[in-house]
């Protein structure tokens, strides 16, 4: 009985909360403090050294000392109202006589005799409350022995800190750097240690979004900033406040509380320069700081996993995917890194919020355009693979009939409603990219479906790659513009941007196609140079492709002609093509069809076993 009397005591502190929430006010003061709304210009270097620790500081705390800290915060917080009540007492008239006279009834009970016993019982009560419940705070009972947190533990971290450093170098300098380096790494470790994984952190800074969504709201609705002001008028002003007048820290407290949540209400974000919806203060929420950014970035991660692992399914009628590289699977991740880096690229969350709000339409044109590209890729994987599988290709040719309708919609209206400028050409050139690759990909199903030529499915690819190779040359020249002409913010993110799609989007694109185009046209002309064999001549069992394992005389001889290679053995002339697309060997004996010495500029130690062709995957292309 007495044990279930303890577990229902309503002043012990053991809800079933997880431990990793004990951590949420953390992460949100944090973003405050990061954001500037509750610190400002004027307010004393002691208190803000004092709120960041007070932040900072229970990071390195293990899960099970949370909750105690924020206990000793309450009785803090609790003594500076206490203090704030005695500084008024503080100021009331001395009495003339001693105000015990009129308690035993020696002298007549004056009012200020009255409040003077009041400001002694006052202090008393102050110090036993908080001496008293600091001190029960610091004893853990005998069962926690092993989680005590206590600072009689300081010295003992101290002395194992010391014992860490090898005394093998005796230059005061070196131990000093080594001392310094090695303090670093344990401060690191276990700051990684006590906290929850980092997007655990990012969900905790997604929460604390939502819940600036709804503090917005309520004070934007309930006039919250006017009923603030007064109570920041009557605060007296923070900069004359020091480190020494300590009874007024509730002041202060109160003071920075006001202008913060002053502060809060005047970012207007739904102010009346743009229409007061949820979607504008979602945006506006969302851009405000870098940790919301990647807060969004981990939250598009989930449904991004979800949406493209659906999207395969629908396309494959619910078989495994023909995707080698699983995009459905990534679909996640890419969302997040488009996401993060636009919002870096841009510099959107160092911008006033009308140029936020601006700056987010115009990244969203280039997300959703980024987006349809990823998807073309799920969807052509999904086309071109599904004829060769004899699986249904009904829904990815709808697919792709979406992916050529909605970027020419998109195109129409950048025409028609919008002006040139540096935003409209990138969007403009990936948008048309996009319509370039839908309908190669239709060209490319359709010669497929009619027994088309290599050469012709090829050059067909190469045409689409040709497309986006200048697309992405306009593009580097529009950034470069905006870089000298325009200024923009982030100057290093843009280089660095820049930098990345030169090498991937222009410099590889290039190497690869010309390497493609290099190699067929070199290995068509040594296929012309085989021998080519008269059927007739060949000897009635000898007359089957290994490869096709077709008669020779079933095939028209001058569109697909009988080659023999250098080990004698005959094959038709595409099908050794498409074979050597694989490996430069022999289907029978695995000797080499080409030699070094056959090749222009090849080495004499090159791998036998080398592509003569490039492979027409998505690798190239």
């Amino acid at each position: 009985m007495e044990v279930a009397r303890r577990e229902i005591d309503p002043f012990r502190w053991n809800f079933n909360i997880p431990k990793e929430l004990y951590r949420v006010p953390l992460f949100i003061m944090i973003e405050a403090l990061v954001s500037g709304r509750i610190l400002h210009d004027s307010t004393p270097t002691w208190i803000s050294v004092q709120l960041w620790l007070g932040s900072i500081i229970p990071l390195f705390l293990h899960d099970d000392k949370i909750p105690q800290y924020y206990r000793l915060v309450l009785v803090y917080i609790g003594h500076c109202m206490l203090n704030l009540v005695d500084a008024f007492l503080l100021n009331l008239t001395r009495p003339d006589s001693p105000p015990i006279y009129g308690l035993i009834g020696l002298a007549p009970m004056e009012l200020p005799d009255f409040q003077y016993l009041v400001r002694v019982a006052f202090m008393l009560f102050n110090l036993i409350f908080f001496r008293a419940t600091l001190s029960n705070l610091m004893i853990i009972e005998p069962e926690d022995e092993d989680s005590r947190w206590s600072f009689s533990q300081l010295p003992a971290i101290a002395v194992g800190y010391n014992n860490i450093f090898e005394e093998e170098n005796t230059d005061p300098e070196t131990q000093v750097y080594a001392h310094m380096r090695t303090g670093l790494r344990l401060m690191l470790e276990t700051l990684m240690n006590n906290n929850p994984a980092f997007g655990i952190i990012l969900k905790i800074l997604l929460h604390s979004m939502i819940i600036k969504s709804v503090l917005h709201a309520i004070s934007t609705y309930t006039h919250f900033g006017k009923s603030v002001e007064s109570l920041i008028e009557s605060s007296p002003d923070i900069e004359k406040l020091s480190i020494t007048s300590l009874n007024s820290s509730g002041l202060a407290m109160m003071n920075m509380s006001a202008f913060g949540l002053h502060e809060f209400v005047e970012m207007q974000y739904f102010g009346d320069y743009m229409p007061s919806t949820i979607v504008s203060s979602i945006v506006l929420i969302t851009t405000d700081s870098l940790f919301s950014v990647f807060a969004v970035a981990y939250f598009l991660s989930g449904p991004g996993v979800w949406l493209g692992v659906a999207i395969q399914r629908w396309l494959g009628n619910g078989e495994e995917p023909n995707d080698p590289e699983e995009r459905g699977q990534r679909m996640g991740q890419f969302l997040g890194m488009l996401h993060g880096f636009m919002a870096l690229q841009t510099g959107i969350t160092f911008m006033s919020p009308e140029e936020r709000f601006e700056r987010a339409y115009k990244n969203s044109w280039l997300e959703v355009v980024a987006c349809l590209h990823y998807l073309h890729e799920i969807v052509d994987a999904e086309l071109n693979s599904n004829h060769v599988d004899g699986r249904s290709v009904s829904r990815p040719l709808q697919a792709m009939f979406a992916l050529f309708l909605i970027p020419l919609c998109i195109e129409i209206e950048l025409l028609k409603n919008h002006e040139i400028s540096t935003w409209s050409i990138p969007v403009f050139v990936f948008t048309l990219e996009l319509i370039v690759k839908a309908v190669t990909s239709f060209a490319v199903y359709w010669l497929n479906q009619n027994d088309a030529d290599e050469d012709t499915i090829f050059w067909t690819k190469t045409a689409s790659k040709g497309v986006e190779l200048l697309g992405g040359i306009v593009m580097l020249i529009n950034a470069i513009y905006v870089l000298i002409f325009e200024r923009p913010i982030m100057t290093v993110v843009r280089i660095l941007m820049m930098t990345i799609h030169t090498y991937f989007n222009i410099y590889r694109t290039f190497t690869k196609t010309a390497k493609s185009i290099k190699l067929r046209l070199q290995t068509a002309d040594l296929l012309d140079k085989l021998k080519v064999v008269d059927v007739s001549e060949i000897p009635e069992p000898d007359r089957l492709c290994a490869i096709c394992y077709e008669d020779f005389a079933v095939q028209t001889c001058s569109s697909n002609p009988v080659v023999e290679t250098s080990c004698q053995h005959r094959f038709h002339k595409l099908c050794i093509k498409k074979w050597l697309r694989l490996k430069n060997v022999c289907p029978l004996c695995h000797r080499p069809v080409f030699t070094s010495a056959s090749q222009p500029g090849a080495s004499d130690d090159q791998n036998q076993n080398a592509l003569i062709l490039d492979n027409d995957d998505d690798d190239l292309f």
